[in-house]
This record gives C-alpha cells, sequence and structure tokens, in this order.
C-alpha cells in the first residue's frame, strides 16, 4: 500500500473513479430509456464498479501490483476500459446528436458525455502507463 498510494497510476486511478461516480450521478439523472443510453450508463456503471474494487483491493493489500502478471493484467483492464468507453461514447455521441435539442437534461448529457471523455482518456493514460511499467 505504501509503494501505491501516491504514486501517478494511484493518482490516475483515483481520478477515474472520482470522474466515474460524478458521470454516473449526471448520466443517471439525465437516463432515458434509449438503447444508446443504455450501452453508456452501463459501461460507466461496470468500469467504475471493477475500478472502486480493484482499487481498494490494491490499497487493503487484497493483491499487489508489484508482480508482472497483476501489472499485465492492469494494463490490460484499463485498455480494454478504455475501448469500451469508447465505444459507448460514440453511440452515445450519436444519440446525442440525433435528439439535439428536443431532448430532457440536455445539459446533464453533455456534460456527461464530457466527463466520459475525460475518463477514456485517463483509462487509457493508465494503461500507457502500465505498458510502460
Amino acid at each position: 500500500m505504501d509503494t501505491f498510494l501516491g504514486t501517478t497510476i494511484a493518482n490516475i486511478k483515483i481520478a477515474t473513479l472520482v470522474v466515474g461516480v460524478i458521470n454516473i450521478g449526471f448520466i443517471g439523472h439525465s437516463f432515458l430509456t434509449i438503447s444508446s443510453e443504455e450501452a453508456y450508463l452501463s459501461a460507466v456503471i461496470i468500469c467504475f464498479i471493477i475500478s472502486f474494487l480493484w482499487t481498494m483491493a490494491i490499497i487493503i493489500n487484497l493483491i499487489s501490483t508489484d508482480t508482472d502478471i497483476m501489472k499485465k493484467a492492469e494494463m490490460v483492464y484499463h485498455m480494454v476500459a478504455c475501448v469500451f468507453y469508447l465505444i459507448t461514447l460514440i453511440i452515445f455521441f450519436v444519440s446525442l446528436v440525433d435528439k439535439g435539442k428536443r431532448a430532457p437534461y440536455l445539459w446533464e448529457r453533455i456534460v456527461s458525455f464530457l466527463l466520459g471523455v475525460g475518463n477514456t482518456i485517463l483509462y487509457g493514460f493508465a494503461g500507457y502507463l502500465f505498458y510502460k511499467a
């Protein structure tokens, strides 16, 4: 735990959690019954839950990130999460543009989209850092 907290990767993982929980609030509040938004909401929740559990397991020393296998597992998870986010963000963006100004909670959906872009970048950067490690 002492080697984890305070590192760049720990800060990025915590940032993904903070952005993820805020994003869940925005997309959850503006949620409509449209399949593209269900996909995006699902991606946000799934990535948040896995990241939260993984980070808590590292903090309470259930798993160690010092081994090569765990670094590769972290890299694969963050890259898959990045791609998962990216695919659902594209679908969400198409839905956002398609509905335009007619959609209720438009600004919440736009903020949620921008938070999703930020989280996608964070997941991709975390995967890159694990790749370089």
